[in-house]
């Protein structure tokens, strides 16, 4: 069945501006967009469409691909941001999905030709590829998820080079994406956020700069200043 014949048939998009779009048009429908964007928020005088929405918005679709994954099947996701308020809703929306995240693995991206990443400078040089699997009642300590996921990907960095930016920022994201191997509760976006990332970032304060360290005098390019993030 072909894309067209999906909109036609009204199995894609369901407002009468969107279906009206035609594959042929240079530009995409924006309505059920998931992104934000601070120029969305002041143009309509809201906060309606922060990270929290974010991350409620991105749990319904990790709770779909999760249905529809098999039990030993692995999803991936790609993801950059330099703020960790949006690897907080990544990653709590993975959480209340009942995903674990298994790796992240950092790759180079051509992410900073675009005009979004040139005006806003939200993105960095890499993305990261989050690797995750079905919890399906697997008991992992998260204290030793994280250093796991925080030196990986600090040896994965060390191949291919980073800038002091990136590291800092993905550490954070890897230690904060341990919180995914807790049980799963109800309310799962504000468990994490109130409980599960407070305590990640308690152990990223006193991890990453200690693999800032010894990053630094690896290779000689980072200064021993420590991270803290609360």
């Amino acid at each position: 069945m072909s894309l067209k014949q999906l909109i036609d048939d009204g199995f894609i998009f369901e407002n009468k501006k969107t279906v009206e779009w035609n594959v042929n048009f240079q530009t995409v429908p924006r309505e059920g967009e998931l992104i934000v964007r601070k120029s969305r928020n002041n143009l309509r005088n809201q906060s309606k469409f922060d990270e929290i929405w974010y991350a409620k918005q991105m749990l319904e679709f990790f709770k779909e691909a999760y249905s529809a994954l098999k039990d030993d099947g692995i999803l991936i996701v790609w993801f950059t941001h330099k703020t960790l308020g949006a690897w907080k809703s990544i990653i709590s929306a993975l959480c209340g999905s009942d995903f674990c995240i298994t790796r992240i693995w950092p790759v180079t991206t051509e992410l900073l030709t675009r005009l979004v990443a040139k005006k806003k400078n939200d993105v960095l040089d890499r993305t990261l590829i989050i690797v995750a699997k079905k919890k399906l009642g697997a008991k992992i300590d998260m204290e030793k998820h994280a250093k796991n996921l925080a030196y990986e990907i600090t040896d994965a960095l060390k191949e291919i080079g980073t800038s002091r930016e990136e590291l800092k920022t993905f550490l954070y994201a890897a230690v904060m994406s341990s919180v995914t191997v807790m049980p799963l509760q109800d309310d799962p976006i504000h468990h994490s956020y109130s409980t599960l990332i407070p305590k990640s970032l308690q152990i990223a304060n006193k991890l990453v700069p200690v693999i800032i360290e010894r990053f630094h005098e690896e290779n000689n390019k980072f200064s021993e200043n420590s991270f803290e993030i609360g």
